[in-house]
């Protein structure tokens, strides 16, 4: 499985980009990464993007989930991500 996260925006528009490869990590580690990804129930389609009221200067992610029969692209921000989106961004950007 392949998981990349793009940050955009926020109120000096500093991004970040990273990427994993499950099939490239070590098993323990690719074992949570898959946990954290079943867990972040993401639904069967993305919603079309929007914005949380009062989103201007917050942080923008663009999370893509390819499960090897395709990829879907999720968007959420700071103030409109679930928690447990939240888990899979700072665990991909490498805070987690």
């Amino acid at each position: 499985m392949k998981i990349s996260v793009q940050r955009s925006g926020g109120f000096a528009n500093i991004g970040a980009h990273a990427e994993v490869d499950t099939s490239t990590l070590p098993r323990e580690k690719a074992d949570v990464l898959n946990r954290l990804i079943r867990g972040a129930a993401f639904p069967d389609q993305p919603a079309p993007p929007h914005r949380a009221a009062g989103a201007a200067d917050v942080y923008q992610y663009d999370i893509t989930v390819d499960d090897g029969t395709g990829s879907k692209t999720y968007r959420a921000d700071d103030l409109s991500m679930p928690e447990k989106w939240r888990a899979v961004v700072e665990h991909v950007l490498g805070k987690g």
